[in-house]
């Protein structure tokens, strides 16, 4: 288990302002442009919702009447999730209840219905997006298996919904500055990254490519851009955590002295304030043609 897994809520909560510094803006306007014109109440599926960030970039943005079904199978996960979209709502001017396991949040420019379940991703069917208008999930792509996002692609066409993924992991990494070891370590990451998640062995870095390829053979308009993390002296925390989280992945797939020294180094450079990180992300956007 990775650092980033174990600390569960915590780490959501501690990417959340990057991956919201990252998200394409382009994309975004495209897909308020399509929800734009529909008036009727928008139904989401969000994969793996964990604590809400998603709901809570999209939510405003996208406004109007809106319906999510949230599916996460983390229980930890679910179970902060109430207080932190409370949080969200109130900070943001809107209304909240809690009613009959649904969340609610209302306000002059949003109706929105959240509706939390705990469901595991390997058991998603076709019927499951039967009715549903948007497909979307964040920093999930590259945790799947490539039969898994072929049914997932079978699926989408089937209900002719529109399909969001950001923040996918394209295999990207760059320290700044460059220290000895930051190449090998990339390299074992992305190995790493293609191990079973539960899902299959996971297409890692190559996912979001995959899905754009099989959404444009079914007939979409598929649109991609790069999604990047880069973080600075501000982000010391996140760096700690992803430092942490790279070490341990390569240490089970390559251990020894040079791994030791290669951590010890990019720490010194964290704790004088000097270091830099930039994470190679892919988001993507597929509308039915």
């Amino acid at each position: 288990m990775r650092v980033t897994e174990a600390l569960g809520a915590h780490w959501l909560a501690l990417r959340e302002s990057a991956d919201r510094a990252a998200r394409d803006p382009w994309l975004v306007r495209r897909l308020q442009h399509w929800r734009s014109g529909r008036h009727d109440t928008l139904r989401v599926l969000e994969l793996g919702c964990g604590i809400g960030a998603h709901v809570r970039f999209l939510a405003l943005r996208l406004g109007g009447a809106q319906h999510w079904w949230l599916w996460e199978r983390d229980p930890v996960l679910l179970a902060a999730l109430p207080a932190t979209m409370a949080a969200w709502a109130r900070h943001a001017g809107l209304g909240w209840w809690e009613r009959d396991g649904a969340l609610l949040a209302a306000g002059a420019q949003l109706d929105l219905v959240l509706w939390p379940e705990r469901r595991d991703l390997a058991a998603l069917q076709a019927e499951d997006l039967e009715g549903i208008d948007l497909l979307t999930g964040s920093a999930l792509l590259h945790q799947v298996s490539a039969p898994w996002l072929e049914q997932l692609a079978d699926a989408c066409q089937d209900a002719g919904c529109a399909v969001y993924f950001t923040l996918s992991v394209d295999g990207r990494i760059a320290w700044r500055p460059p220290l000895a070891g930051d190449a090998q370590v990339r390299i074992l990451c992305n190995r790493h990254q293609r191990s079973d998640k539960g899902l299959g062995p996971a297409l890692g870095p190559a996912a979001a490519a995959t899905l754009e390829r099989l959404l444009t053979a079914r007939g979409y308009r598929v649109w991609s851009a790069t999604a990047d993390w880069r973080l600075g002296a501000a982000d010391a925390e996140l760096q700690r955590a992803l430092l942490r989280g790279y070490g341990e992945a390569v240490a089970e797939l390559r251990p020894g002295v040079w791994l030791e020294r290669w951590w010890a180094r990019h720490e010194t450079q964290l704790a004088r304030g000097r270091s830099g990180l930039r994470v190679g992300h892919r988001d993507l956007l597929a509308l039915p043609g």
